[in-house]
């Protein structure tokens, strides 16, 4: 009997079935939640490493480059050919000092390097436009949504999330927001996992510190 070569691998359709419907096979950092309030939480967040990126442009085509860019780098161009598991969530932020989502002249991109790795043992990238940078431990607001985004419903939840932490001001903001993706494309609106991050001032779960990632 002449043997069958499939193309695609039965676990890469199973991803993407699972992916398609918001289920979410793919391993992300472990945080503990500090306050829980509808649709907004304050988590305490460990230290974690990104491979990071940029692009000019508006969101739509720096998003899609950045993207492009990261994947290429984690399924195998880098010295080694050295294949790394995807993570969720994709962070990303606008190129300006007010982190406002809608002035969007220029995009960042990153994505949190699986458990294991640090910037010293991290395959080298083939190109300048991967960099890696080392986030501490660091608490965070964090408001989430569904459905398809953009940057003015990007800027639309910034802002609501913003309200909430000057109603609470035991909470001090300490940073720019950054958007926070789960899902890719191709998911369910309607289970899609979007986020907006605000960091924040004050003890995390480890360490005194806060920062932007970009």
């Amino acid at each position: 009997m002449k043997e069958i070569h499939y193309p695609i691998s039965i676990g890469l359709l199973l991803n993407g079935l699972l992916n398609f419907f918001g289920i979410r096979p793919e391993p992300g950092p472990e945080y503990r939640v500090i306050r829980h309030d509808d649709d907004i939480q304050i988590r305490d967040y460990p230290e974690f490493v990104i491979a990071k990126t940029y692009q000019d442009g508006h969101w739509h085509q720096a998003s899609h480059n950045n993207f492009a860019t990261l994947s290429d780098y984690i399924f195998g161009n880098n010295f080694g050919q050295h294949k790394l598991e995807m993570t969720s969530p994709v962070f990303q932020a606008p190129d300006n000092s007010k982190g406002n989502f809608t002035e969007d002249d220029g995009w960042h991109m990153g994505l949190i390097m699986p458990d294991g790795y640090q910037k010293y043992n991290l395959p080298m990238p083939k190109g300048f436009n991967v960099r890696f940078e080392t986030i501490p431990a660091q608490r965070i607001a964090a408001i989430r949504y569904s459905g398809n985004t953009n940057p003015y419903v990007m800027q639309m939840q910034a802002d609501k999330l913003t309200q909430w932490l000057k109603k609470h001001r035991q909470y001090k903001i300490a940073g720019t927001p950054r958007s926070a993706q789960y899902d890719p494309p191709f998911t369910i609106p309607s289970r899609k996992r979007n986020e907006i991050h605000i960091p924040l001032r004050g003890w995390s779960s480890a360490r005194k510190k806060f920062f932007n990632i970009f």
